[in-house]
């Protein structure tokens, strides 16, 4: 029987060499598969975080500028990448963004790995949004398969080809290495420096798609920069166009207010003129908004054309101003203002068949600290001395003439709000007998601490706001309310506004029938320019006439007295102003004018009542020339309603 041959030496040395080596090679097979695989995903990770930045920066432009339809295509270019499962930017809670690669459900596995990326605003560098990819596995997947397959042969091998082999693996791995050094070093609009390498593996794969992926970032970053710069013309051009509209008006072209007051706050010094067209309303009402646009069109035109040392701008309405930062002498100044006035009042302007001569006044002031203010105040002082301009002066004190008048606006708030008006009544008496045979109306104010005012210290303001019809509506109501319980006469004033006021003679109407007074009271017309519209108020007279009311004319003798008025209107009586009154016992004059308005009554048959008689002379005097009826404080002052006895 042959005994076994024992192994050679050779074969001993080569089993236990390939012993030891499939046993080393195996630990170290094992301990470098454990390496690699971390080694791999290390990379793998990487390599998406690398994209990851690549792309941030990107997208934080686009998000800054709301290139929302940009931001998407971007997204849609970065799915390319197969390895890309997922596309994710998020704004806090919120998802701007989200794009997804669609695979089966065989093809899902919990090993696919995400990477996220802050996105940084463009220029301030904070946070804006965050990007989140999903990357696949599946090449990772593959390199550890791969990476299998050969070891398991090389291990069959020497120790040397593993050895070989182990610094290929090495070299392969080295290009990946540096592309993501390379990626990791790339910007936008530079050129990624990659080594060259077969197209047919992997890494050459990845190689290949990003320096594409490179190029088309490149290709954005250009196309960005030329969106930059349109869009940075465009907001040069849109800011220049708002800045336009904003300090420009539209109808004429030329700077308005707000840019006056801009180049009013600017200057250290100047002069400024504001020039008011009067009576411009009136071109409106009778030839309509065309022409009057065209009117001030060419009024800002003719300013401009004549004078350059002066800014001309268009202010509301009708006014236009004329600024210089230049230091004016006042008399040259002076001079400048009537060659303006003079010149735009020369002028004829033509607008279609139309062709119309204007007035104005201007208001102007020398220095800049409240310019715009002073020049109004001046226009105004310039419109009630009637003059074609005026240079403001500190003396006019009108600021104190406005603070009075917001003082009377308030009183006559609160006295219509908390019913303030007081009935006060002075008696009337038959001049020959002496007894009172009625009592006259009058207005009294109650403002704070019970101080009672009288109508010359409201009523001139009252009448050019919207108070003055409620007052003379409370007044009225309030006079007949008291005398709708008591049987004597009584008067009350009425102004020709008060009677072309289509509610105040409407109410009128109805109060006299809602308290049926209307054959005791007698309403004096207080005497204005405005009562020569004898239509109107000698409709309203017959209409009142009819009901039972009496009317007279109050203050005759005084500023308007017209004998025409006695002709012309219905009339039953008149009051004798007190002007005349009580001056008649010492002139001459005053007592031929009382006596020649006694005379006339006397032949129209009318009344007449004496006013202001304040002295036993006085009424000695009023008793001769005849007068029927007196009142004054001699024979009595007038007093609250509530403490008048009934006669």
């Amino acid at each position: 029987m042959k005994t076994a041959a024992n192994p050679s030496l050779s074969t001993k040395v080569t089993l236990i060499s390939a012993g030891v080596t499939v046993v080393l090679f195996a630990g170290i097979f094992l301990l470098f598969a454990s390496f690699s695989k971390t080694a791999l995903l290390q990379a793998e990770k990487e390599k998406a975080q690398t994209v990851a930045e690549t792309v941030a920066p990107m997208l934080a432009v686009d998000l800054y500028l709301g290139l929302k339809e940009h931001l998407a295509s971007l997204g849609r270019e970065i799915m390319r990448n197969p390895e890309i499962l997922r596309f994710t930017i998020r704004e806090g809670n919120q998802t701007v963004l989200s794009l997804e690669q669609k695979r089966s459900e065989g093809e899902a596995r919990h090993d696919d790995f995400r990477v996220s990326q802050p996105i940084v605003h463009p220029v301030t560098g904070r946070k804006i949004a965050l990007l989140e990819l999903r990357y696949s596995s599946a090449h990772y997947r593959q390199l550890l398969e791969q990476y299998n397959k050969i070891m398991l042969v090389l291990l069959l091998l020497l120790v040397v080809i593993s050895l070989l082999y182990a610094l290929y693996l090495r070299h392969l791995l080295r290009p990946l290495k540096t592309v993501a050094e390379a990626l990791r070093r790339f910007r936008p609009g530079k050129t990624l420096q990659l080594p060259e390498a077969d197209s047919d593996d992997e890494i050459g794969s990845i190689t290949a798609a990003t320096r594409q992926m490179a190029e088309r970032l490149n290709d954005y970053a250009r196309k960005q920069k030329e969106i930059e710069r349109s869009l940075a013309e465009e907001v040069r051009k849109k800011t220049a166009q708002l800045e336009r509209h904003y300090y420009t008006d539209s109808l004429t072209q030329l700077p308005n207010r707000i840019r006056l007051i801009h180049d009013l706050l600017h200057a250290e010094r100047g002069v400024l003129a504001v020039v008011d067209i009067d009576g411009f309303g009136q071109i409106n009402d009778l030839y309509g908004y065309p022409v009057g646009d065209a009117v001030l069109q060419k009024v800002g035109r003719l300013l401009k054309q004549r004078q350059h040392e002066f800014s001309v701008y268009k202010l509301a309405a009708d006014e236009f101003a004329l600024f210089s930062d230049l230091p004016v002498p006042f008399n040259y100044f002076e001079q400048f203002l009537q060659e303006q006035v003079a010149m735009l009042e020369s002028e004829f302007f033509s607008v279609d068949d139309v062709t119309l001569g204007l007035q104005v006044t201007a208001g102007a002031v020398i220095g800049t600290q409240k310019a715009l203010e002073k020049a109004d105040i001046a226009l105004k002082v310039a419109r009630s001395k009637q003059l074609p301009f005026v240079i403001y002066d500190e003396h006019y004190n009108v600021e104190e003439g406005y603070r009075d008048n917001l003082r009377l606006l308030q009183l006559l708030k609160t006295a219509v709000s908390e019913d303030r008006v007081a009935l006060y009544l002075q008696p009337i008496f038959d001049t020959v007998s002496g007894e009172k045979v009625g009592s006259e109306c009058l207005m009294r104010l109650v403002g704070d601490g019970g101080k009672l005012l009288l109508p010359h210290a409201f009523l001139p303001f009252a009448k050019q706001s919207r108070y003055y019809s409620i007052l003379s509506r409370a007044m009225i109501s309030k006079s007949f309310r008291y005398f709708s319980y008591r049987p004597e006469p009584f008067s009350i004033n009425l102004s020709v506004d008060d009677i072309l006021d289509i509610k105040t003679a409407a109410f009128i109407r109805q109060e006299l029938v809602r308290y049926d007074v209307a054959s005791r009271v007698t309403f004096e017309l207080l005497e204005s320019e405005k009562i020569e519209s004898y239509p109107e108020v000698g409709l309203f007279i017959r209409e009142l006439k009819a009901m039972g009311c009496r009317f007279a004319i109050d203050d005759f003798g005084s500023g308007y007295s017209n004998f025409e008025h006695l002709l012309r209107l219905d009339i039953d009586a008149i009051k004798i102003d007190g002007t005349l009154i009580r001056n008649v016992d010492h002139d001459e004059n005053a007592r031929l004018v009382v006596e020649t308005i006694v005379n006339f009554a006397r032949k129209k048959s009318l009344k007449c009542v004496a006013e202001f008689v304040h002295s036993e002379e006085v009424l000695r005097v009023v008793r001769e020339l005849g007068i029927e009826f007196s009142q004054g404080f001699y024979l009595g002052e007038p007093a609250p309603a509530e403490e008048q006895r009934v006669l």
